[in-house]
């Protein structure tokens, strides 16, 4: 499978040398090249470097990673993960629950937006 990183931390690159290790071809996007290169050179030769478009645009699926900016503010064509597999990584916000009445709802809008302005057609597999 050709999987899309976009976002080089310390998800983006762990999840994506081990789908490379086990024969997925990767390509990590990220707003340094030279990041993204440096980390594509700790992999195989199934990994390559790119910007986050190009990161987008080459998976069928996309692993996202970068907090705090949805798609449509970070890509500039979005509708490139149109019928791709989505996969959002950012789940730090779960343990506000508890201390954040409004966070359910919050999540809820959050969840909407993603649906309404991000991505013009997707899918999320869990």
């Amino acid at each position: 499978m050709r999987i899309g990183i976009i976002g080089t931390g310390h998800m983006g690159r762990a999840l994506g040398l081990r789908w490379a290790r086990i024969g997925h071809q990767v390509l990590f996007g990220s707003r340094d090249l030279d990041k993204a290169k440096a980390v594509a050179e700790g992999g195989s030769g199934l990994t390559r470097a790119g910007d986050f478009d190009a990161a987008a645009a080459f998976g069928d699926a996309i692993l996202y990673t970068v907090r705090g900016v949805y798609p449509s503010a970070l890509l500039r064509e979005p509708a490139a993960l149109s019928g791709k597999i989505l996969i959002d990584c950012n789940n730090r916000d779960l343990a506000m629950i508890a201390v954040q009445p409004n966070f359910v709802s919050t999540q809820l809008n959050r969840s909407r937006h993603w649906q309404s302005s991000s991505l013009p057609i997707y899918r999320v597999r869990a």
